[in-house]
Formats: structure tokens, C-alpha cells, sequence
């Protein structure tokens, strides 16, 4: 058999005596691990009497340890053969000690696992140094990997550390794309309503002697009107911005009316409005011949209203 050290720490009083069976496997001692990781100041009696409380039929512990523990001899060791467990066996040990092992090494563990959680990328450097490194702790542990392969559950955490982060990299890629999307409709909106200005100012120095007609007025307010509250920027050419007008409905149905048609459809579909709303129509400034008056302001929601209102009437006419 081959003797081995293991060091807990760079102290020379840290390191574990253990040995390499004939099948290559490494143990170590669990009276010299449970004595340097609880720091204990005897000779070794309080690590054995800690051990005995472990595998005693009270201990909750007892199968589990009774199966990580072979008894072998450790060379150079006086005594008969004494209970040892691998690597892995050991960093169970670990756990099961809990709060009886020394500050020192709880802080080495908790440490470890904290570093992980958090994604330490400092960990993967320690990772690669050890398995570059020939210190007789980075072998013995790479023996041990290769001995009892560990489940992969750092794998899958890592796995799962990698997706959340990618999901969090896509979700804030798509919150700039949409603000930088926002902040262009702002930078436009902002440069249409500069624009208006623009206009204003050379309408009005065409001709300082005169003020703007009401027309023109008219354009303007419905220009500057949705730009603040659509974004848009449709110089309006016949005053006529809001909603749906009676007129182009008529057209769109197939009918061509006159003014005094239309200004009798306007009543019937005004009827009908008052009839299904319990209320006068809405109204807003129209250009009209020269002239600007409030008309009836009819939105999508009333189209269907205003259609069976021109249909009703322009079948009537029909009829007569």
C-alpha cells in the first residue's frame, strides 16, 4: 500500500493520512478528518468517540456512514486496521458533522457552494487551475472523480444558470429594442411639431399683413393634433379629419348625393343617434365653403348607423 497525505489546508497540523488500495482507489483516515476539521485539541480520543456516537444504533446516521467507511491500515499507522472513506465519502462526512466542524472549514464549504449559486466566474479559473495542476490534492480528487463519478448536478444547475441568464439577456435586448423604438417615435413626433412651426413661420412671413384664414387654421390644428395624439403627420387638405363624414360614406356605398340629400341624411342619422345613444351627436370644425361650422362628428363605432341611415333614405328617394 501507498501512503498518502491529504491536505485540508496549506498547515502542516490540516493534513489527512491515508492510502491507495491495489485497485487504485484513495482512502483516507475518518479519525484523523473528523480531528482536524472539528479541531479537536486530544489526541485522537474525541474523534473516535465521536465516530462510535455516528455508527451507533441511535444515530440517524448509521447506514449511511456504516456504507461510505472501509477498514483498512494506514502504513506507518501502529494501531490495527481503522475506518477510512474516500474523497467523496469525506465531503459526505462533511455534511453529516454540520455545526462540530470548525468556523474554518464551514466557511471553506459554504463558500464553495455560495460561489456556485452566484455564478462565480472566478470558480471556473479555480476549475481549470486544478485540473492543470499536479498537487497531490488535485490528483487525489481526479482520482476519485474517476473512481465515483459524480452525479451531474452542477451540470445541470450550470445549465440552468446559462438559460436564465440568456433569458434574461433576450427579455432586456427586447425592453432596449422597444425603448429605442419609443424614443424614435418621440424624436419624429417632436420633429413634425418643429415642422409645423416651421410652416407657421413661413405662412405667416408670405404675407405678415395678413392673418392665417380659417382654413388654413383649421389644417393645422388637425396636423398638430395627430402628431400629440397619434404620432402621425397627414397635413389635412380638406378640413375634414375627424371621424367618419356622411359625404364620403354615400360615396363609398355607391351613391352620389346632393348637398340637400346629405343635409337630410344628416338629420336621419342625427335621429338615430339621439334614438341609440340618449344623446346629441358629438361635433367639431369643418371647412365648408369658404366657411368653418360645427357638424356632427360621427367615429367608427356609429358606421354602421350611418350606413342604414343613407340606405334608408336614398331607397326612400328611390322609391318616390
Amino acid at each position: 500500500m501507498t501512503t498518502l497525505i491529504l491536505k485540508l489546508a496549506d498547515a502542516d497540523n490540516k493534513s489527512i493520512r491515508g492510502t491507495m488500495l491495489q485497485d487504485g482507489s484513495q482512502v483516507f483516515s475518518v479519525y484523523d478528518f473528523i480531528h482536524k476539521t472539528c479541531a479537536y485539541k486530544d489526541q485522537g480520543a474525541c474523534a473516535r468517540k465521536q465516530f462510535q456516537r455516528l455508527v451507533s444504533d441511535s444515530s440517524e446516521f448509521k447506514d449511511e456512514i456504516v456504507s461510505l467507511c472501509q477498514n483498512h491500515r494506514i502504513p506507518g499507522s501502529r494501531g490495527l486496521e481503522t475506518p477510512t472513506m474516500t474523497l467523496r465519502g469525506l465531503q459526505r462526512l462533511l455534511l453529516i458533522l454540520g455545526s462540530k466542524v470548525a468556523a474554518e472549514f464551514r466557511a471553506l464549504v459554504e463558500g464553495t457552494f455560495t460561489r456556485v449559486m452566484a455564478g462565480d466566474t472566478s470558480l471556473i479559473q479555480v476549475i481549470e487551475g486544478n485540473a492543470a495542476s499536479n498537487a497531490p490534492i488535485n490528483k487525489a480528487y481526479r482520482a476519485a472523480l474517476e473512481k465515483e463519478p459524480v452525479d451531474p448536478v452542477l451540470d445541470e444547475i450550470c445549465k440552468k444558470r446559462k438559460l436564465e441568464h440568456e433569458e434574461t439577456l433576450f427579455e432586456l435586448e427586447v425592453a432596449e429594442r422597444k425603448m429605442r423604438i419609443d424614443e424614435g417615435k418621440q424624436r419624429m413626433k417632436t420633429q413634425a411639431l418643429e415642422n409645423t412651426e416651421t410652416l407657421i413661420g413661413i405662412l405667416t412671413s408670405l404675407r405678415p399683413d395678413k392673418p392665417l384664414d380659417e382654413r388654413t387654421k383649421l389644417q393645422i390644428e388637425d396636423q398638430a393634433k395627430n402628431i400629440l395624439l397619434t404620432g402621425e403627420n397627414n397635413m389635412i387638405t380638406n378640413g375634414n379629419s375627424q371621424g367618419i363624414s356622411v359625404s364620403m360614406l354615400a360615396v363609398a356605398m355607391g351613391y352620389n348625393c346632393t348637398d340637400a340629400q346629405r343635409t337630410e341624411i344628416g338629420k336621419i342619422t342625427a335621429k338615430k343617434y339621439r334614438d341609440k345613444y340618449n344623446d346629441e351627436p358629438p361635433k367639431h370644425p369643418q371647412y365648408v365653403k369658404g366657411n368653418v361650422i360645427q357638424v356632427n362628428s360621427y367615429t367608427e363605432r356609429d358606421r354602421g348607423m350611418m350606413e342604414a341611415a343613407i340606405k334608408e333614405y336614398m331607397e326612400n328617394k328611390k322609391a318616390k
